[in-house]
């Protein structure tokens, strides 16, 4: 049986790395089958390790370059993820299309193109599952604030910025409703009520 892709997406600090592998260790201990945890951008390809680069602010990179760079980087990133899942093993993957779509718009580029450049993508590996963690910009500034394994503040994180991406996903979400299955999550909460509801959810395609 094929295994499943479950996404988590959200805000910079929104947990949904730490919930994304605290997931993979449930759904292994739960169930008995094997999960990964995977991220994205992708950083086993050269796209990917520009685009990080850039997160870094180690290098500069026009935003309309880094709309494409995400996309290569997914195609590789999908070609190295299918055989995983086709092998019965489900994947549980931090970010997907959906932060290309918050995070790379520019007048040039709208949330619409974008989409269009990731059709290639879905044709290839479309999630069984996405879950959207909803924060406040108080609350992600918060966290980011105190999380101790953030060296410096990447490119996007930034009370503006991250406020345009929150607004963006809530048009992202709005227009996706009827081509991709997402339940929004409450991520306000303490944690450990997070990754129940997350559980929980999940449960429901397993």
């Amino acid at each position: 049986m094929r295994g499943k892709f479950i996404v988590i997406e959200g805000l910079d600090g929104s947990g949904k790395s730490s919930i994304a592998k605290d997931l993979t260790k449930l759904i292994s201990e739960k169930t008995g089958a094997a999960c990964l945890y995977e991220r994205e951008p992708y950083d086993e390809d050269p796209a990917g390790k520009v685009i990080r680069a850039s997160l870094a602010k180690e290098i500069s990179v026009e935003p309309e370059t880094m709309a494409f760079l995400n996309v290569a980087s997914r195609i590789e990133h999908i070609h190295h993820l299918k055989p995983i899942l086709d092998g019965g093993t489900s994947v549980v993957c931090d970010r997907y299309y959906l932060s290309n779509m918050a995070y790379n718009q520019t007048d040039a580029l709208s949330m619409e193109a974008i989409y269009d450049l990731n059709r290639v993508c879905l044709n290839m590996l479309k999630p069984d599952l996405v879950l959207f963690l909803n924060v406040s910009i108080e609350e992600s500034r918060k966290r980011r604030a105190k999380d101790a394994s953030r060296a410096q503040a990447e490119l996007y994180e930034t009370d503006a910025i991250q406020l345009q991406v929150r607004n963006r996903f809530g048009q992202i979400l709005a227009f996706l409703q009827d081509k991709e299955t997402i339940v929004t999550i409450d991520a306000s909460k303490d944690y450990a009520s997070v990754l129940e509801t997350v559980w929980a959810t999940v449960q429901n395609i397993l």
